[in-house]
């Protein structure tokens, strides 16, 4: 049930980031997310950066941009508590050349 809604919440943030033009194959970033039951971002922070700023800063702006995920009102509460409450998150960019 809950990979879905990770599904879900990736696209959602992919649909809303904005890479820049310094983003190349390899780099990763890893953000954590805290999240409300009603969807809503309540915190995003990197865990474990890039190494290049500016694309780290983009994958928590895009996470921003969601501000909500509203299908997660649709879990169980419990579900919610024990796998969307705090989510870390990879972001790859592995659809670009090299």
């Amino acid at each position: 049930a809950t990979a879905g809604y990770l599904e879900y919440i990736a696209a959602e943030i992919e649909s809303n980031w904005r890479r820049p033009p310094s983003t190349r194959n390899g780099m990763t970033v890893v953000l954590s997310l805290h999240l409300l039951p009603t969807g809503e971002v309540d915190n995003v922070y990197v865990v474990n950066g890039s190494g290049d700023s500016h694309f780290d800063e983009s994958a928590i702006r895009a996470v921003k941009r969601v501000g909500r995920f509203s299908e997660l009102q649709k879990m169980d509460p419990i579900l919610f508590d024990r796998n969307f409450r705090k989510l870390t998150l990879e972001y790859n960019p592995s659809d670009l050349r090299r």
